[in-house]
């Protein structure tokens, strides 16, 4: 027999809008993970911080907790409001760019991106599974695809914005200025985007 479709309503928002909104939000996902590389120089000079330290920093201290942290977001994500969650990932880590600005040492620091690779982990499972119920199948390949290229564009953010922005006005800065907008992205997510129903988009299927 036909299962039976959830009442909850369809998103309003058109989905190539809603993607637009995804693509920016992976966009400075990546600049917010990668930043840190830019500004290494400046940071191993005002932190006093060997090659060994800075090198933890700039990959273990997000590649470990990011893999650990993406199995039990993503677990989390086919359960709850994927809007809100994705909302709430972006604003955490957004908030942890910013105060690595505020750090005063490397400890201190290495919390910082400790907040922002754990808050990631559940940016790429919300927003994969909101363009799956957002597109059909037939256009999946070509949003996902989409998608993806937002890497380039954050790595763009992080190494040029964020170098020219920390030639000019400091590492603290860099950071901040980086961190900042996804406060404001994390309001639009909640404003614009909706929560589709699960496998809506996949049309009636038959009960295993």
């Amino acid at each position: 027999m036909p299962s039976m479709k959830s009442t909850q309503a369809m998103p309003t928002t058109s989905p190539w809008v809603a993607l637009a909104i995804l693509y920016v939000i992976s966009a400075f996902s990546l600049a917010d993970r990668f930043i840190l590389s830019i500004l290494a120089p400046a940071i191993q000079t005002d932190l006093q911080l060997n090659d060994f330290m800075m090198g933890l920093l700039v990959g273990p201290a997000i590649a470990v907790v990011y893999s650990v942290m993406c199995v039990p977001l993503g677990h989390l994500a086919d359960r709850v409001n994927r809007v809100r969650l994705l909302s709430a990932c972006l604003a955490i880590w957004s908030v942890f760019t910013a105060l690595g600005g505020l750090t005063v040492n490397a400890w201190q620091l290495a919390l910082t991106r400790f907040g922002v690779a754990a808050a990631e982990g559940g940016g790429a499972p919300s927003s994969i599974s909101l363009i799956a119920d957002y597109f059909p199948p037939e256009r999946r390949a070509l949003a996902s695809a989409i998608h993806a290229s937002a890497t380039s564009v954050g790595m763009f953010i992080a190494f040029g914005i964020g170098g020219f922005v920390a030639q000019h006005l400091g590492w603290r800065v860099a950071l901040v200025m980086i961190g900042m907008p996804g406060l404001l992205l994390a309001g639009v997510s909640l404003l614009w985007l909706r929560e589709p129903n699960r496998g809506e988009c996949d049309g009636p299927t038959a009960d295993p």
